[in-house]
């Protein structure tokens, strides 16, 4: 083992060298055989201590005349490059020492020291490298790196942070830098977390009194803010113009091209989609009738084009995280090329094909893979495989062959011992004591203190008869076992203690006709056949990060395309641009006349519907009509209990659309025209819901249909179905509707035939939000509780009822209607003022309006005897989410018990308890392709929402009890639990899934577990979040140190690192990456690029109308930009939200 190297740029060796700064040595002339001598004996490590070692190098140098120095530093440069490349970090940082003895100022040799360290675990020696080498020279970005690198090490995380900050300023594109720089930025996050939720006062302790600088910044911010206030308000002041939605839009109108904000905003929301992409991929890839379908149609189809005379050229849009491109690979296309607009899922379409070519060629040719210590050791594992099956001869022939690569590749002294040790107990179970023996002491050899191999060695002369050798190998087993014990080795000893020197031997003569344990070995490839393989392979393949709208022959693509998969569609058929992609190839002439195309052409079908009111409760609350609008087509799931509930339909479905894909037809032109529907019932007329089917040759047909709607033999997708809100209309049974129905390429759109767009509108409200107020189990067992508690109060006096977020105000009125001859007073507090409006329609349409009085504040803003005459006997609170605390229930309690509540006063809901278990959520095998690559997209910073699904997920604990929140005396203070969850089964602990059981009182209790009947379950869902700092794979029976914190706003949760190096094997944290630190640093930059957009306002707000036109636009026709149909309807809400 090589001496621990130290500095010696102190020494008097340093006083040779040429005192330049900065200077390099150089290649020179070749040095003498004399001074070569010297210097290979110097730097030859056997034998010395560091001092000795040290000094030999001074004399070596002391010994050579000036001129020879610099190519002696160069000789010992280049073999620490050559030591470093080979991964042996000791022997390249010793040579990368012997170079500073000469030239101390060396800049680039520092940084590689400093990188032989960080390798070594020797943290603070890298510290002190990385340091120097930026102090000599300050814009060296890879020096900056190392530093950043060691401070890591060193778990000095803000530091480290700011380092490689600077380092992304210094080279934006470095993608290793950005990728730590989120890393240790999370880090530092949770390391302050763990901190204050450690610290019982942390929210208590007075604030650090401030500069005057940070005065002065203050002060600076709040201006900046109160601009940026007015300003927000003048956009707020957005309408939106139903008229955008029959316009036909693109990136070269008039408006775009002028507007260099429309421009800018059109990038984030491109970066917004983009960020968003990959786990829209991965839901896509983990639809079973997506998958199936599109993989059973290329297995039917690709493997016919050759033999047809075709010259198999695939081209796919879109990719199921490269999925499909494998899938295509392997069923024999020549040619693969697939498309992804974004980059993130282009990038994992690239490395899927790269992984799954290496897996299966290691497959197909394991025994004529270049040796190498990796293949030794999976050899040495395939060994171990065939002896736990009993296959000893095949454990034998592979641990022999290990043995080899070993003997050539490496000098690892315990690997060799190691596998002699595994060959010795495979020749005892075939009673060969001799070879037993031989393998026995040659491990001795290589590593002295080795207990295995003596206990081996006492196996085999046990075996042989030779019990006085036995008993003194035991002997030294015990010698060098941890604290003098083992187990084995003492049961054996008091075995042989009972017999003599000499006993007959069990053993039998060597095999010499052993068969070969590996039939299929033959010559073994050379590593340039090997990769000359897998490149041809992987080229097969080629991943193009082009919008599918863009693509041009003799660009992007090389040959004509025989066949062509279509997967860019969404849950609204047009909105990823799939008629314009088609359109494209065509006018390129990149698809052929005669190419196979799936799916050949698509048929949609509509319905007109009534969206119900309906809240559960018996109350008049059509005023909730007037939200009923959005600028996009709302993804619903028409076989989900909550839109059976709230969708009826009012006519048949019929044929609206029919669009042809192939090759030889025309292209598709933006149409419309009348469609007639049958009435089959009563109702008012509010939308439209349609979906699509689509034939896919041999792998039949897939839908999005709801269930009832599904025809015979077709594979349902995931994607649900779309509807559009159009203007109120009263139906009635057997009556013809006509709808005008009409397409632009990029969105479907109905209407009346001759009826006048609506005025431009405001007050939008989310599809999500529409979907917690009309919560029917909810909102029915929380009415129970109301008029529980309303009823238990005195008959004859009059109550007031103080209700926080109240919404469209359902509880309100049911508290106002409870005792009709009583005069109940309600006061409701709302921060939306479109919410209010609604709540104020829907008392008047209950004739309650005298007794409630709607605020529009938060609640914390509420002053006594202005907003409240009196304390309030009922307390209810609407202010629950998904994680139960996020939107503040406890800060709203603590402001208002006591202060503007009577003492005993009722509180709705009156406890909660949180409850968790830990699941295991990863990708495996999809149709024989490892994808377990793509599980870095499920990876989430923040809780995310769920509604679990059998089969989503592997339940590895029983359910166990977090939190318990009696909001009667709850406090706004962090609370901790250090958790020992015990372990249910083997697995890999991947997140957390959380819920909570709400105790609306002693009687009524609602829950948001997955395990809940489904007409019990909430609209809340349950919360997952991914655990850091890594999965842990688990064995049944073990604990997990669990660490679940909260500070009255915010869940966290982590795995205790510390403790976990005291569970042993049972809990053992994986090595690999948790997330795509490329992904998630884009997603950082979100927020940034918005703030900048904003304040490129602030300082031309001309530029105000032409942002308000964008946001408008880009809302009402996303497809057309590129942008998805989520994220602009998010951005609109910004604007038309009051």
């Amino acid at each position: 083992q090589r001496p621990c190297v130290c500095h010696i740029t102190g020494c008097s060796m340093a006083q040779l060298a040429p005192k330049v700064k900065g200077r390099k040595p150089k290649a020179g002339p070749a040095l003498g055989e004399e001074f070569a001598e010297v210097l290979s004996d110097a730097i030859n490590p056997h034998g010395k201590t560091a001092e000795s070692y040290n000094e030999d190098i001074v004399d070596a140098f002391n010994q050579m005349p000036k001129e020879a120095i610099e190519n002696a530093a160069a000789l010992c440069r280049d073999m620490g490059n050559d030591a470093a490349k080979k991964e042996d970090w000791e022997t390249a940082a010793g040579h990368y020492t012997s170079v500073l003895a000469a030239y101390p100022h060396d800049h680039e040799v520092l940084c590689n020291r400093s990188l032989c360290y960080l390798h070594l675990k020797r943290g603070q020696e890298s510290l002190n490298d990385a340091a120097l080498a930026v102090n000599l020279k300050p814009k060296f970005t890879k020096g900056y790196y190392r530093l950043g690198c060691a401070l890591e090490e060193c778990k000095m995380w803000k530091e480290s942070a700011a380092i490689f900050a600077k380092v992304v300023e210094m080279e934006p594109n470095n993608v290793e830098a950005s990728g730590r720089l989120i890393k240790a930025r999370g880090m530092l996050e949770m390391v302050m977390n763990v901190e204050r939720v450690q610290d019982p006062n942390w929210m208590h302790k007075p604030a650090p009194e401030k500069t005057e600088l940070e005065k002065r910044t203050e002060e600076a911010q709040a201006l900046t803010e109160k601009e940026m206030g007015a300003l927000r308000e003048e956009l707020g002041q957005s309408m939106f113009d139903p008229e955008y939605l029959q316009a036909t839009m693109s990136v070269t109108d008039k408006w775009y091209a002028d507007s260099m904000m429309a421009k800018g905003l059109n990038a984030h929301l491109l970066a917004h989609s983009a960020v968003l992409a990959p786990r829209m991929e991965l839901t896509r890839m983990l639809d079973k009738g997506y998958c199936d379908s599109f993989c059973e149609a290329i297995r039917a189809h690709v493997p016919q084009l050759v033999p047809s005379g075709k010259s198999g050229v695939v081209l796919l849009l879109g990719s199921a995280m490269g999925l499909l491109p494998v899938v295509t690979m392997e069923a024999g296309a020549n040619q693969v090329y697939v498309c992804e607009p974004h980059g993130f899922c282009a990038k994992m379409a690239h490395a899927t094909v790269g992984r799954h070519t290496l897996i299966s060629f290691e497959r197909e040719n394991w025994s004529r893979l270049p040796m190498s210590i990796g293949m030794a050791e999976r050899t040495k594992q395939a060994g171990s495989a065939a002896f736990k099956m009993g296959k000893y001869d095949q454990a034998i022939a592979l641990y022999s062959e290990a043995l080899q690569a070993v003997d050539t590749l490496s000098e690892d002294g315990e690997l060799k011992a190691n596998l002699l040790c595994n060959r010795s107990l495979a020749y005892l179970k075939l009673k060969e004591g001799e070879s037993a023996l031989t393998d026995a002491k040659l491990a001795q050899k290589c590593m002295p203190e080795f207990a295995k191999a003596h206990y081996r060695a006492a196996q085999a002369y046990h075996g042989l008869g030779m019990v006085r050798e036995a008993t003194a190998a035991l002997q030294t087993v015990l010698k060098h076992s941890k604290g003098a014990k083992n187990d084995e080795a003492e049961k054996m000893l008091a075995e042989l203690k009972e017999q003599p020197a000499r006993i007959t031997s069990t053993m039998s003569a060597p095999s010499k006709n052993r068969l070969p344990a590996r039939q299929d070995k033959g010559q073994r490839l050379t590593v340039q056949e090997v990769n000359d393989t897998i490149e041809a392979r992987c080229n097969r393949v080629k991943a193009l990060h082009k919008p599918f709208a863009d693509l041009r022959m003799h660009h992007e693509i090389n040959h004509k395309i025989d066949c062509l998969y279509l997967s860019n569609f969404d849950f609204q058929l047009l909105g990823m641009g799939l008629i314009q992609s088609v359109n494209n190839l065509k006018q390129q002439e990149i698809l052929r006349k005669d190419a196979l195309v799936f799916p050949p052409a698509a048929r949609v079908w509509a319905m007109a519907v009534q969206v119900l009111t309906d809240t559960g409760v018996p109350v008049h609350m059509e005023a909730i009509e007037r939200v009923f609008w959005s600028p996009v087509n709302q993804n619903i799931y028409m076989d989900k209990p909550f839109y059976r509930r709230v969708i009826k339909p009012l006519t048949k479905p019929t044929i609206a659309f029919c669009f042809d894909f192939r090759g030889h037809t025309p292209l598709i032109k933006a149409d419309r025209f009348q469609l007639d529907l049958t009435v089959v019932d009563d109702g008012k007329v509010n939308a439209v819901v349609f979906w699509y089917e689509m034939p896919l040759g041999q792998a039949g047909t897939v839908t999005t249909a709801p269930t009832a709607a599904l025809p015979p033999g077709a594979r349902q997708l995931g994607l649900g179905q779309a509807m559009q809100w159009i203007p109120v209309q009263e139906v009635h049974q057997g009556q013809e509707l006509s709808l005008e129905a009409r397409h632009n390429k990029t969105s479907i759109f109905f209407g009346h035939p001759g009826r006048p767009a609506d005025p431009p509108r405001r007050g939008l409200v989310l599809g999500s939000q529409l979907r917690y107020s009309q919560d029917s189990h909810f909102n029915r067992t929380l009415a129970a509780a109301v008029r529980k508690a309303m009823f238990r109060l005195k008959p004859t006096e009059p109550a007031l009822v103080l209700h926080v977020n109240s919404g469209f105000g359902t509880q309100s009125i049911v508290a106002a209607q409870a005792r009709p001859s009583v005069s109940d007073f309600v006061v409701a507090c709302e921060k939306s003022a479109t919410l209010i409006g609604v709540a104020e329609r829907a008392a008047r349409d209950n004739s309650v309006s005298e007794r409630i009085c709607f605020l529009q504040k938060d609640c914390r803003n509420l002053k006594a005897h202005e907003d409240l005459k009196n304390k309030a006997d009922i307390l209810i609170l609407e202010c629950v989410d998904t994680p139960l605390i996020n939107e503040g229930i406890l800060h709203y309690l603590q402001h208002l018990r006591g202060s503007f509540t009577k003492e005993y006063a009722t509180i709705i809901p009156a406890a909660a308890v949180m409850k968790g278990m830990l699941v295991q959520m990863r990708n495996g095998e999809i149709h024989g392709v490892d994808m377990t690559m793509s599980d870095a997209y499920r990876w989430s910073k923040e809780v995310f929402p769920v509604h679990l699904q059998e089969g989503e997920y592997i339940q590895l604990t029983e359910v166990f009890d977090m939190f318990v929140f009696d909001f009667g005396s709850s406090a706004v203070e962090q609370q901790i639990e250090h958790l020992d969850v015990v372990i249910a089964k083997d697995g890999i602990v991947s997140a957390i899934v959380f819920w909570f059981d709400l105790i609306l009182d002693e009687e009524i209790i609602v829950s948001t577990s997955p395990f809940v009947p489904e007409s019990q379950q909430l609209s809340f869902g349950q919360g997952l979040v991914y655990l850091q700092p890594a999965e842990t794979r688990v064995k049944r029976g073990a604990t997990v140190p669990l660490l679940a914190a909260h500070n009255s706003v915010e869940m966290a949760f982590t795995i205790e690192e510390d403790k976990m190096t005291r569970k042993g094997s049972d809990c053992e944290t994986l090595s690999h990456t948790r997330f795509d630190p490329r992904w998630e640093g884009a997603r950082a930059n979100l927020d940034d690029q918005w703030k900048k957009i904003m304040q490129s306002l602030g300082y031309n707000p001309k530029e105000c109308h032409y942002l308000q036109e964008a946001v408008m636009r880009f809302a009402a026709q996303p497809a057309a930009f590129g942008v998805d149909s989520g994220v602009a309807e998010r951005c609109s809400l910004t604007f038309l939200a009051e």
